[in-house]
Formats: structure tokens, C-alpha cells, sequence
């Protein structure tokens, strides 16, 4: 990959009709690095499928048709400098106001706290409100400061069979608005819980809540504890968490850097849990961002590519109702899909998507990326309810509990057949067996698996937008059909069949059974439920390909399988 990267960097240069850079920008990036480990700049690609190979060795920010604002540390701005494209150093300028509440007692919404003070206001929730949350450390950063998430329910201690949603913010440290936000958030749950407030009450009554204020404090905090007035962009470093994320697409350390220690405490806090929806949010432009990030929708469009922008329509369209005139209407008034926008490879985005099968989604919530404090409380204004609104939405579609026949709970895979595709299926969790699968409105057949149990398959599972549809379901061991169900004979004829398959059972079959055909490989190619079987059965084979295939048929009293052919 580094040597197709190599080559490709050596044609721009050759072919690039871009003026060499004047020495005055490359000695303000000089001046830059003298204070800090990354410079930010803007420049034109004459082609935006160059930005396909810029993306793996630069941090690219955002892009407005062919022009580019980008973050490099001191080597990826040595590399580029070579390019000979005409770039622009952007000096960032400081937020107007920025105050900080350097004690809990003095914190209010229009303040960042100190990095102590962030961490004892997650304290005081916990000692004000112990029956609704909790709090945890799911590791340190590079520079040994916490990484926070607080657990909002109303059993907080225990793991119920609930959807389980998770906010996250800041992993970009100079990205503030969300963390202020998250924050806000986490009082406004805890603290409305006793009021009458239906939508606030029903989430804490029925979600398991995980949210994560700031996923970087060390980029946050770069300038010490005490202010975010010199935060930034990478950790501690200086590396983008959000390029550092193995890749679906283009698989280990995409960015060549080694997972960082934020990056790899996530990932295990993702595979602890299973995660329904979830948002992490960014600053510096107002868009709604949906997956993928690493493919072209010419190329690959997500499964619930329709339900994903409706959710994200939807945001977009909730901050703009409750703000201003301009806010949240970049790009598709509000609205993106990830790639579209720019290609990026290693983020996070797609990794909870792909690996952990969870619904995420990217929001930018303002233009300025270090918001002037003075803005936060508006911002959460506009945003409020939508954040509200998009929690909510994890408890629609379809939803149940997978069992065995003793009614113990089962991990099992949930697939909506014809639909799934690129890991969008879902599992039910360990502890409970329950599985939450966010749906557009539709008719779908779901096959439920699991290891050691006979798969099922129902058809005609209605999902409507904004309701949830309940399908409870129970598997049945290999070991329980082999060993209690009573097995039927029948004369297969004829065998090789062309396009009938005779059954002539030994008894008097008279009854629902469902009936599935395999190939030698163990591949389900027939699934039909609750077939009415009779003693004489005739069974349509014409659709199958010439080869040999294995079919079961099997009810709660019944099972019978033979090996046929088809000619």
C-alpha cells in the first residue's frame, strides 16, 4: 500500500499545475511547529479522487467541492510540502470568550470545566443520583487521564433487557461543543427524571444510556488541566483517533500508526457491550454524517442506507427548528453521507458499524470548532431535543427475546434475509437474549441462528417507522431434535428429480412443519415456514440448481431429513 501511495504522490508531482509554494507559508507551518505538533492548512485538488489518496497520510478536516482543509503533523507536512500544490496556513483563531469553572460549586452552562472539575461533576451525579447511574473508567489516555462514561437507567446496576445506547464526544480534543453537550445531557436525564416528562422518563425507564462526554481529554487538555484554551485536534501523540480505527475497507492501521491507547480502550468497551445506536460528535462545519465513510455509494451503499438518512434528515431537521436561521444546513441542508462528502479511512464511524453491528452516525454540531463559551448554552438549545429524538429511536423496528426450549436466553444471529448485507445483521446479547433491530417501514423474513440450535426463519415481519414490532423466539437444540423429537420415514421419488420432489411418508402426516433445503456446504438455499404436510407431499424443486442437497423437515413433534438429487 505505502509503495501505491509512494507512486501515486510522485505523478501529482510530476503533473500538478499548481505553483511551487511561496517560502512565507512554509515558514509560518516552521514558526507552527516551533509551539505545537500539527499545522492546519487549506488547498485546491484539481480532481477529488485525489483526496482518495491524500486521506491515508493527512488527517483531512472537511471539504467544500475541490478545496481542502486538512491537519499534518511536522512528517506529513514535509511529504506534502514536496507536492508543489499552492496551500494556505490557517492560524486558528481563539474563541471570543472562553471561561472556565475551575470548582464544581462555580460551574455553569456557559463554562468549560477543568479537567478536575469535568471529572467531579461525573462524581457528584453519582453521589446525587446512586439508584439511576454509575460511573466508570474504561481506561487512561496516553497521558493517564480518564476515560469517563457514565451509565443512565433506572436499574443502573443491573444488565436488563433493554436496548443499550451510547453518546460519545471529543475524540477530535479541539471539538468542544459536544462535550458540554454530553454533559448537559447527563443532567438534564438525571435531574428531570422526577418530572412528569414523558420522553426523558420512558429513556431512563427503558434504555440502558452509556455516554462518554470526552473521548480525548488529553487533546482537550493538551495545554494542561486547567484551560481548553491550547486544546487540539490529536492526542497526546499526535495522533487523529479518528483515522486509528482498524478499517472494513482497507483493513489494520490504515493511518500506519500504532492503535493508540484511547483507540484500543474503546474498542474493548465496545465488545463488552451490544450496542444498538450510537453518535459521536465533531465540530467544525453543522452536518448529520451517515456511513459509509470508506466506499462511494456507487460502490457500496449501506443495508439501511434509506433509515439512516431518515434519522439523520430527521436531527437535522429538529436543530433547525430550534435555532436560528443557517444552523445545521451544510452541505444536504444538514445532511451527508460520509464518502460523498470525503473519503476516510480508519474511523470510527464505520468500525462500530461493520465490526460492532451498532447504528452510529457522526453529527458536527458548529462551526467552530473551540465554541466560544458564551454559545454553548444556545447550542444546546437547538439541540436538545433532537438528541432526544435520536435515543428514541433505538427501541423501534423489531425486538424480542431469543430462548431455548427451557427458556434460557441465547446470543443468536438476527438476519433480515434479502436485505442484510456488509455486517448490518445484529445479534441478541448473552445475558437476556434480547435483540433490537432499527428497521425501515417494511415486510421482512428474519432468520434467527446459533450455535448448536436448529435455525428458524419467519416470514412477514411487519416493521412501521416509530412503532416497534415485538417477535419473541424459541430455538431448538441439535441435541433435543436428535434425541426427543420423533423421526418420520418417507420414500423420496423420484431420486434424481427434475422439478417435483415426491415425498410418500410411512405415517399419516397431517400437519405445519417447516422445510429447508441445503447444499453439501451446510448453506440454507429453501427455507419455507408452517408448510401443511401431508402423508403424500409433493415439494417444487425447480428453482434449484443440478446437485446434490440435503433436506429437513420438522415441527414440534416431528423430524425427518434424506440427501436428494436434483438433475
Amino acid at each position: 500500500m505505502k509503495k501505491f501511495i509512494l507512486t501515486f504522490l510522485f505523478l501529482v508531482f510530476l503533473t500538478t499545475s499548481f505553483f511551487a509554494q511561496s517560502k512565507t507559508e512554509r515558514q509560518k507551518a516552521d514558526s507552527i511547529f516551533e509551539k505545537q505538533n500539527f499545522v492546519n492548512l487549506k488547498f485546491n485538488v484539481q480532481d477529488r479522487h485525489e483526496i482518495d489518496m491524500l486521506t491515508y497520510y493527512m488527517s483531512i478536516d472537511k471539504v467544500y467541492d475541490k478545496e481542502v482543509y486538512a491537519y499534518l503533523n511536522k512528517q506529513q507536512f514535509d511529504d506534502f510540502d514536496k507536492l508543489k500544490y499552492k496551500y494556505t496556513i490557517i492560524k486558528t483563531s481563539p474563541p471570543k470568550v472562553l471561561s472556565m469553572a475551575t470548582t464544581l460549586a462555580g460551574m455553569s452552562w456557559n463554562k468549560y470545566p477543568t479537567y478536575e472539575v469535568y471529572t467531579q461533576m461525573l462524581q457528584d451525579y453519582v453521589t446525587r443520583f446512586p439508584d439511576l447511574c454509575k460511573l466508570e473508567s474504561i481506561g487512561k489516555s496516553k497521558n493517564n487521564r480518564d476515560l469517563w462514561v457514565l451509565k443512565i437507567s433506572d436499574n443502573v446496576q443491573t444488565d436488563e433487557a433493554e436496548p443499550e445506547f451510547f453518546y460519545t464526544s471529543t475524540m477530535h480534543g479541539d471539538e468542544t461543543t459536544g462535550y458540554i453537550l454530553m454533559l448537559r445531557l447527563i443532567d438534564s436525564l438525571l435531574t428531570a427524571y422526577s418530572m412528569p416528562t414523558k420522553s426523558t422518563n420512558s429513556i431512563v425507564d427503558n434504555f440502558e444510556i452509556y455516554i462518554n462526554p470526552n473521548a480525548n481529554p488529553d487533546g482537550t487538555y493538551y495545554g494542561g488541566n486547567n484551560s481548553v484554551a491550547y486544546s487540539t485536534r490529536y492526542n497526546y501523540n499526535g495522533i487523529d483517533l479518528n483515522r486509528n480505527f482498524p478499517d472494513a475497507r482497507v483493513g489494520e492501521n490504515p493511518d500506519g500508526e500504532r492503535y493508540q491507547p484511547e483507540t484500543l480502550k474503546m474498542i474493548e468497551f465496545g465488545a463488552q457491550h451490544n450496542f444498538v445506536m450510537s453518535a459521536n460528535f465533531h465540530g467544525g462545519i453543522e452536518v448529520v454524517n451517515f456511513p459509509w465513510d470508506a466506499w462511494y455509494e456507487n460502490e457500496k451503499k449501506h443495508a439501511d442506507r434509506a433509515w439512516y438518512y431518515r434519522i439523520s434528515r430527521n436531527f437535522a431537521n429538529s436543530a433547525q427548528q430550534n435555532s436560528p436561521n443557517g444552523y445545521m444546513t451544510a452541505l444536504d441542508n444538514g445532511v451527508t453521507n460520509g464518502a460523498e462528502w470525503y473519503i476516510v479511512y480508519g474511523g470510527r464511524q464505520d468500525y462500530m458499524n461493520y465490526f460492532f453491528h451498532c447504528r452510529e452516525i457522526t453529527i458536527e454540531l458548529s462551526d467552530e470548532k473551540l465554541l466560544s463559551s458564551d454559545k454553548l448554552q444556545a447550542h444546546w438549545k437547538y439541540n436538545k431535543q433532537a438528541l432526544i429524538d435520536f435515543m428514541l429511536e433505538a427501541q423501534y423496528g423489531i425486538t424480542g427475546i431469543v430462548t431455548n426450549e427451557q427458556g434460557e436466553p441465547l446470543k443468536a444471529k438476527v438476519e433480515v434475509l434479502n436485505h442484510d448485507k456488509d455486517n448490518s445483521f445484529v445479534y441478541s446479547t448473552q445475558a437476556n437474549g434480547d435483540y433490537h433491530r432499527p428497521i425501515e417501514t417494511g415486510t421482512y423474513s428474519l432468520k434467527f441462528s446459533a450455535d448448536g440450535y436448529i435455525s428458524k426463519t419467519i416470514d412477514n415481519v411487519a416493521a412501521v417507522n416509530y412503532q416497534t414490532t415485538i417477535l419473541n423466539v424459541e430455538l431448538v437444540s441439535n441435541s433435543t431434535a436428535i434425541s426427543e423429537l420423533s423421526p418420520v420415514n418417507a420414500r423420496i421419488y423420484p431420486n434424481p428429480a427434475s422439478n417435483v420432489l415426491n415425498l410418500a411418508f410411512a405415517e399419516n402426516i397431517d400437519a405445519d412443519m417447516n422445510i429447508s433445503i441445503f447444499d453439501l456446504a451446510g448453506r440454507e438455499i429453501v427455507h419455507l415456514t408452517d408448510q401443511k404436510v401431508t402423508q403424500n407431499h409433493q415439494l417444487d424443486i425447480s428453482t434449484l440448481q443440478k446437485g446434490s442437497y440435503i433436506i429437513k423437515m420438522q415441527n414440534q413433534q416431528h423430524l425427518f431429513s434424506a440427501r436428494f438429487m436434483k438433475e
